[in-house]
């Protein structure tokens, strides 16, 4: 299986506590995801993210169903 890195950097107006508490909870992916793409999260989830975590998860791409997996890690 290929694994692919997609990496962004983006400026965000609250303390790193604050966005940290927030994108370190998986249940909150699909919020920050496009909703056209109709995330859902098929594996089950702790409260908080760690490194090594592997979510497994379906999207939805023009009609087509795909299933992917995302592998946690800490650079």
């Amino acid at each position: 299986m290929k694994i692919y890195s997609l990496e962004r950097k983006q400026n965000i107006a609250m303390t790193i506590s604050k966005a940290w508490n927030f994108f370190s909870n998986p249940t909150n992916l699909p919020l920050i995801t496009l909703s056209s793409l109709k995330l859902n999260i098929t594996s089950e989830i702790p409260e908080r993210m760690y490194t090594g975590m592997i979510i497994t998860y379906t999207v939805s791409l023009i009609l087509n169903l795909t299933r992917r997996s995302s592998i946690i890690k800490d650079d």
